[in-house]
């Protein structure tokens, strides 16, 4: 579905409740306590997309835009009294935006240790991790082992920094 991009950076649209699907009213009233009414949607998060949509229908639509931006951006103690507002307002929401920036920053990662080379010297250790358990146990222990043997490299060097 296409959405009304109003922030490209902040990847946040919006769409009135005429351009959502069946299917995406009956997701969202399925999650909602019984007799709610799709009028009250605020906003959704798009993950596909990597969009956050805000309902153009709703009454308090620019205020909740503004919020939805400050929010985004915001960190430290702003952050935290953005967080008491928004839970106070709306709980759903705040969750909404808090796993929308968490999925980023995962996505963010994600897309730096794929840039990431491995160093030769750790290749035959991930090749034994794979071995030991990703024939037998499946892929994910041995991601599982391999993410915490990366922990452990890392530790070791920065205690080797601290030693020189």
């Amino acid at each position: 579905m296409k959405y009304e991009m109003i922030n490209e950076e902040l990847r946040i649209a919006s769409c009135s409740l005429a351009d959502l699907t069946l299917e995406q009213v009956k997701h969202f009233l399925g999650q909602w306590e019984p007799g709610s009414n799709i009028g009250n949607l605020i906003l959704f998060y798009e993950k596909e997309d990597d969009v956050i949509v805000l309902n153009s229908s709703n009454k308090k639509y620019q205020v909740w835009l503004d919020i939805v931006e400050a929010y985004l951006i915001a960190t430290g103690e702003d952050k935290e009294k953005l967080q008491e507002m928004m839970f106070k307002y709306s709980e759903d929401a705040a969750k909404i935006l808090d796993n929308c920036l968490n999925y980023r920053a995962c996505k963010q990662d994600l897309f730096r240790a794929k840039q990431t080379a491995i160093p030769e010297k750790y290749s035959g250790m991930l090749w034994q991790i794979w071995k030991d358990t990703g024939e037998k146990s499946g892929a994910f222990i041995a991601l599982h082992y391999a993410f915490a043997y990366g922990m452990m490299c890392g530790k070791r060097l920065e205690r080797a920094k601290k030693h020189r």
